[in-house]
């Protein structure tokens, strides 16, 4: 007999945050994805969120920068044998 798990599965955010550089999803949120045969192409759009570290500094807008194609490695921070 299978015994029921315990723990709750992951939510499909918490998931890709496996993946993704730490912290990176308190600064940006996922909006569009495309899986294609050999990679997952992920779009990403900045939060207007002040890090705690700065907000003793005025600071000011000055837009967004075009944007990039990032490539990384199917698993981060694992050796390849």
């Amino acid at each position: 007999m299978k015994r029921k798990s315990e723990s709750s599965p992951l939510s499909p955010l918490a998931a890709l945050s496996l993946f993704l550089p730490s912290g990176m999803l308190d600064y940006f949120d996922l909006v569009d994805s495309i899986n294609q045969e050999s990679c997952f192409i992920l779009y990403l759009e900045e939060k207007f969120v002040l890090p705690s570290e700065y907000s003793h500094l005025s600071l000011h807008s000055k837009g967004f920068f075009p944007e990039i194609e990032v490539q990384d490695f199917p698993i981060r921070g694992k050796k390849e044998w």
